[in-house]
């Protein structure tokens, strides 16, 4: 990978840049060693080159310009440029870690390759590659949501405990959720995972919404058993196929199922969009990024 000299303060883009199509990296450098890159703790094991994304474009430094802009709010479209600040803005850790804002922004570092063939598809490897070894992709390579302030915290009462629910016990529960992993000797604990800050104690794999948690369920369970799927389950279904230290984790596929427990908080039908925000800003507050299911469908909503 080589690494792109320039200084981040630019107010333009350089003049006589030559166009590179390329993947690139985008890094987090240490603030207490600004040379050596920041180690990030994944769900398995620790990147050591700090990687926040992997990108494909056709010109090198105007996703360089975009990530600046977005950094800073404009509606340039860079979807991690935006979570980068947008996480920022919410955990503590992040603004006492790396200081101001313009001070994070001059520890980011962006490196590229130049691959022989279709750049999509050497994104895609080099994604594939990142996710066999830590089992989820880099932090901010993934959804966040645009709106909402509060946060809220999974162990309130407004929540169940997490367990292992029968679809029918649930149905037509509108609701926002928590998907868990659970201990295999133990089904009634949650395995705890390492996020980007701390280890979250609740073991959780993703959050979402739902109009109905008994056919979300049934949704999820599908999504594990088939080959092939789209969505989050479906790709966590691959990466599990990929990396050895999150089959270790999780156990085998065929008992996956049995491994997932679930915790709920019942919602009206029109709050349930707003307590999703609200629930995964709280991860966002508490461990610097998302549950790692939620982070495997690369894209931005904020723009939409």
């Amino acid at each position: 990978m080589k690494i792109a000299e320039f200084d981040l303060d630019m107010k333009a883009l350089p003049k006589g840049r030559e166009r590179i199509p390329c993947v690139y990296y985008v890094q987090l450098m240490d603030p207490g060693r600004p040379g050596m890159p920041f180690k990030i703790p994944r769900i398995v094991g620790t990147d050591d080159r700090g990687i926040l994304e992997i990108g494909a474009t056709l010109d090198f430094m105007k996703a360089v310009w975009d990530f600046r802009g977005a950094f800073h709010g404009t509606r340039r479209g860079d979807s991690v440029g935006w979570n980068l600040r947008y996480t920022y803005d919410r955990n503590e850790w992040m603004r006492e870690a790396f200081g101001a804002p313009d001070g994070l922004l001059g520890l980011v570092r962006f490196g590229y390759e130049v691959p022989g063939g279709d750049l999509r598809k050497a994104r895609s490897g080099a994604l594939m590659g990142y996710m066999s070894s830590f089992g989820e992709p880099p932090v901010l390579q993934g959804q966040s949501l645009r709106h909402g302030k509060e946060t809220l915290a999974l162990g309130k009462a407004e929540f169940t405990r997490p367990a292992l629910l029968e679809p029918r016990a649930v149905k037509g529960v509108p609701c926002v959720y928590w998907a868990h992993l659970m201990d295999a000797g133990d089904p009634s604990r949650p395995v705890p995972l390492n996020r980007f800050h701390g280890t979250d104690p609740l073991g959780r794999l993703m959050g979402g919404k739902t109009r109905d948690l008994q056919r979300r369920l049934w949704e999820i369970r599908s999504d594990l058993a088939t080959p092939g799927r789209h969505g989050e389950w479906g790709l966590f279904r691959t990466v599990h196929g990929l990396c050895g230290g999150l089959r270790r984790m999780c156990g085998p596929l065929e008992g996956l199922r049995s491994r997932i427990g679930f915790s709920y908080m019942r919602m009206g039908r029109g709050m349930i969009g707003r307590g999703e925000v609200r629930a995964l800003d709280g991860c966002i507050g508490g461990f610097a990024e998302m549950p790692p299911v939620n982070s495997q469908i690369p894209g931005d909503t904020r723009w939409k």
